[in-house]
Protein backbone atom coordinates (compact mmCIF):
# COMPACT_ATOMS: atom_id res chain seq x y z
CA UNK A 1 0.00 0.00 0.00
CA UNK A 2 2.82 2.41 0.87
CA UNK A 3 4.51 1.70 -2.45
CA UNK A 4 1.31 2.45 -4.32
CA UNK A 5 0.79 5.78 -2.55
CA UNK A 6 4.45 6.71 -3.03
CA UNK A 7 4.32 5.80 -6.73
CA UNK A 8 1.12 7.80 -7.19
CA UNK A 9 2.59 10.85 -5.43
CA UNK A 10 5.79 10.63 -7.46
CA UNK A 11 3.92 10.37 -10.76
CA UNK A 12 1.72 13.32 -9.77
CA UNK A 13 4.77 15.48 -9.06
CA UNK A 14 6.41 14.52 -12.34
CA UNK A 15 3.27 15.27 -14.33
CA UNK A 16 2.89 18.70 -12.69
CA UNK A 17 6.46 19.55 -13.62
CA UNK A 18 5.85 18.44 -17.19
CA UNK A 19 2.70 20.54 -17.42
CA UNK A 20 4.51 23.65 -16.21
CA UNK A 21 7.28 23.05 -18.73
CA UNK A 22 4.81 22.64 -21.58
CA UNK A 23 3.01 25.87 -20.56
CA UNK A 24 6.29 27.79 -20.75
CA UNK A 25 7.14 26.24 -24.11
CA UNK A 26 3.67 27.07 -25.45
CA UNK A 27 4.02 30.63 -24.18
CA UNK A 28 7.48 30.94 -25.75
CA UNK A 29 6.21 29.66 -29.09
CA UNK A 30 3.20 32.01 -29.00
CA UNK A 31 5.47 34.98 -28.21
CA UNK A 32 7.89 34.03 -30.98
CA UNK A 33 5.13 33.73 -33.56
CA UNK A 34 3.70 37.11 -32.51
CA UNK A 35 7.14 38.65 -32.98
CA UNK A 36 7.39 37.10 -36.46
CA UNK A 37 4.07 38.71 -37.43
CA UNK A 38 5.33 42.06 -36.17
CA UNK A 39 8.65 41.69 -38.00
CA UNK A 40 7.02 40.70 -41.29
CA UNK A 41 5.24 44.04 -41.46
CA UNK A 42 8.58 45.70 -42.27
CA UNK A 43 11.16 42.98 -43.08
CA UNK A 44 10.72 40.09 -45.52
CA UNK A 45 11.94 36.74 -44.22
CA UNK A 46 12.16 33.42 -46.04
CA UNK A 47 10.64 30.30 -44.50
CA UNK A 48 14.04 29.08 -43.30
CA UNK A 49 14.79 32.50 -41.77
CA UNK A 50 11.42 32.42 -39.99
CA UNK A 51 12.19 28.98 -38.58
CA UNK A 52 15.62 30.14 -37.44
CA UNK A 53 14.16 33.22 -35.78
CA UNK A 54 11.42 31.22 -34.05
CA UNK A 55 14.00 28.74 -32.75
CA UNK A 56 16.29 31.49 -31.41
CA UNK A 57 13.39 33.50 -30.00
CA UNK A 58 11.85 30.47 -28.31
CA UNK A 59 15.15 29.70 -26.54
CA UNK A 60 15.42 33.37 -25.54
CA UNK A 61 11.90 33.50 -24.10
CA UNK A 62 12.30 30.18 -22.26
CA UNK A 63 15.49 31.46 -20.65
CA UNK A 64 13.75 34.72 -19.76
CA UNK A 65 10.85 32.84 -18.17
CA UNK A 66 13.23 30.71 -16.14
CA UNK A 67 14.85 33.88 -14.75
CA UNK A 68 11.61 35.45 -13.52
CA UNK A 69 11.77 33.48 -10.24
CA UNK A 70 14.82 35.58 -9.32
CA UNK A 71 12.93 38.86 -9.71
CA UNK A 72 11.61 38.87 -6.14
CA UNK A 73 14.35 36.89 -4.38
CA UNK A 74 17.48 38.41 -6.00
CA UNK A 75 16.79 41.46 -8.19
CA UNK A 76 20.48 42.05 -8.98
CA UNK A 77 20.92 38.50 -10.27
CA UNK A 78 17.69 38.89 -12.24
CA UNK A 79 18.94 42.06 -13.95
CA UNK A 80 22.32 40.57 -14.79
CA UNK A 81 20.65 37.37 -16.07
CA UNK A 82 18.34 39.39 -18.32
CA UNK A 83 21.26 41.44 -19.66
CA UNK A 84 23.22 38.26 -20.41
CA UNK A 85 20.18 36.69 -22.06
CA UNK A 86 19.61 39.80 -24.22
CA UNK A 87 23.27 39.93 -25.27
CA UNK A 88 23.30 36.20 -26.04
CA UNK A 89 20.15 36.51 -28.16
CA UNK A 90 21.57 39.48 -30.06
CA UNK A 91 24.84 37.62 -30.72
CA UNK A 92 23.03 34.50 -31.94
CA UNK A 93 20.77 36.60 -34.15
CA UNK A 94 23.79 38.39 -35.63
CA UNK A 95 25.56 35.07 -36.24
CA UNK A 96 22.48 33.62 -37.96
CA UNK A 97 21.45 36.60 -40.11
CA UNK A 98 24.43 38.94 -40.32
CA UNK A 99 24.77 42.28 -38.58
CA UNK A 100 22.64 44.36 -40.96
CA UNK A 101 19.67 41.99 -41.19
CA UNK A 102 19.82 41.22 -37.45
CA UNK A 103 19.60 44.94 -36.71
CA UNK A 104 16.60 45.27 -39.06
CA UNK A 105 14.91 42.32 -37.36
CA UNK A 106 15.56 43.68 -33.87
CA UNK A 107 14.21 47.10 -34.83
CA UNK A 108 11.15 45.60 -36.52
CA UNK A 109 10.39 43.36 -33.53
CA UNK A 110 9.91 46.32 -31.19
CA UNK A 111 6.41 47.64 -30.82
CA UNK A 112 6.01 51.24 -31.87
CA UNK A 113 4.63 53.69 -29.33
CA UNK A 114 1.39 55.34 -30.41
CA UNK A 115 2.33 58.86 -29.37
CA UNK A 116 6.09 58.57 -29.96
CA UNK A 117 6.98 59.06 -26.30
CA UNK A 118 9.30 56.74 -24.47
CA UNK A 119 7.98 54.85 -21.50
CA UNK A 120 9.33 56.18 -18.22
CA UNK A 121 10.85 53.74 -15.78
CA UNK A 122 9.17 53.86 -12.40
CA UNK A 123 11.63 53.85 -9.54
CA UNK A 124 10.61 53.56 -5.92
Amino acid sequence: MKKTVFTFALSLLLSLGAMAQSKNEARALKTSKAKIELIEKTVKLSDSEKETYIELSKAYVLNHLSLRDLKQSDPAAFKSGIKENNADFKNKLTAAFGKEKATEIMDASKKKKKNGKKKKNKKN
